[in-house]
């Protein structure tokens, strides 16, 4: 059995895209889901009762964030092995197929990643996910830890997810290992990830800066380092993309006037 474990909070519409999608693989592994919710006020229990043949366990109160209430989801999950998951998160068609079939050819992995496509409400934005190297991991977590499947009692051997983080916990989990994980790594897109949330702000540079202090205390100038390196790649990235948006709200009126010119100046020569 696996348990997937989703986290929710006031975003019940997301939320039954997840369970839908999750309704619809065609696997053979038996699989519990379990939802920790934080008092949504938008329609969870309709939400809810729509797939209750599908929820193991429904937990509906007070949180402090997804952290926490993962935490709450492993302590009641029965499965061998976990997925996380936030609403709007999706497999592929065969994603969650591919991801077992690695955990059933060798159960003594700790946790199986894959590539993800990060996307909006409006389209898919660009595909993310590397494979596993401590080295690189201590620099930057770009390993998709959303939709991977990580043996439960590795997260317990590392004492659950540190709360007092709000964005970068699973980084912090995966560095406390110091590399005692066994990995595997698929080359393929498995999962659909919503983008947006605290996840990507100066909030979670900040936070991965106070995680590599924890874990390695004697390096804090080159944390420093990257912390004012990450910041600056940040701005400038959220710049650029600002500065696409105001060039569109711009230059659309202006182009559609010269097309709409354009058009009634041929008209008027045929």
């Amino acid at each position: 059995m696996i348990s997937i474990i989703i986290a929710n909070f006031n975003n019940t519409k997301e939320l039954d895209k997840t369970l839908f999608n999750i309704s619809n693989q065609k696997i053979n592994t038996k699989v519990e889901v379990i939802i920790v919710d934080n008092l949504s006020q938008d329609k969870i229990i309709l939400c809810v009762n729509k797939y209750k043949g599908l929820i193991s366990k429904f937990i509906y109160e007070k949180d402090n964030g997804v952290y926490e209430a993962w935490n709450k989801g492993l302590k009641y999950s029965k499965g061998k092995f976990i997925i996380f998951l936030g609403s709007g998160d999706k497999f592929t068609s065969t994603g969650l197929r591919i991801l077992l079939y690695q955990i059933s050819r060798n159960p003594l992995l700790d946790w199986v990643t894959s590539r993800a496509f990060l996307y909006n409400k409006q389209d898919k934005i660009k595909i993310i996910g590397k494979k596993y190297f401590y080295k690189l991991f201590k620099k930057n977590m770009e390993v998709v830890h959303c939709g991977s499947i990580m043996k439960k009692t590795f997260i317990k051997k590392n004492n659950n997810f540190d709360t007092k983080f709000k964005t970068a916990s699973d980084y912090d989990l995966i560095l406390r290992s110091k590399n005692k994980i066994k990995t595997y790594f698929v080359n393929s897109v498995c999962i659909l990830m919503l983008e947006g949330g605290i996840s990507q702000s100066y909030l979670a540079l900040w936070e991965k800066f106070n995680v590599l202090n924890k874990n390695f205390p004697n390096k804090y100038l080159g944390n420093l380092f990257r912390l004012l390196k990450d910041i600056f790649f940040y701005f400038i990235k959220n710049l650029i993309l600002r500065s696409r948006k105001l060039l569109k709200i711009i230059l659309e009126p202006i182009l559609v006037k010269c097309a709409s010119s354009l058009y009634i100046g041929i008209s008027l020569l045929i």
